[in-house]
């Protein structure tokens, strides 16, 4: 029973890290809209900035971390550490997916120099 149930928690957290990668996402692609909008569009070749084995590997970090690192990796961040482990990984994802972007679009820059 308790296995089931280990194996539960663990089912939800992959779950909500997949609706936090595609939350995420989501909000990278209305980003890109808005840069292209604005004639500041990316030079990536997808609308996240991220292609898909990228998501999945910091989906895979994400979840593999435990309470005490993604609180802390969320205070680094100063973004809001309360909540159970799904929401807390959530949270992060989209922090690390905006970060990933950031970087991307700094290094497409430089690379252009």
């Amino acid at each position: 029973a308790a296995a089931a149930a280990a194996a539960a928690r663990e089912e939800a957290a992959a779950a909500a890290a997949a609706e936090a990668a595609e939350r995420a996402a989501e909000a990278a692609a209305e980003e890109e809209e808005d840069a292209s909008a604005e004639g500041r569009a990316s030079t990536s070749g997808d609308e996240s900035g991220l292609d898909e084995a990228e998501m999945e590997e910091l989906s895979a970090e994400v979840e593999a971390m435990n309470m005490g690192a993604l609180r802390s990796a969320l205070a680094e961040r100063g973004l809001d550490k309360s909540g159970k482990k799904p929401a807390l990984a959530a949270r992060l994802l989209e922090a690390r997916v905006r970060e990933e972007r950031a970087a991307a679009a700094d290094g497409s820059s430089d690379e252009e120099e």
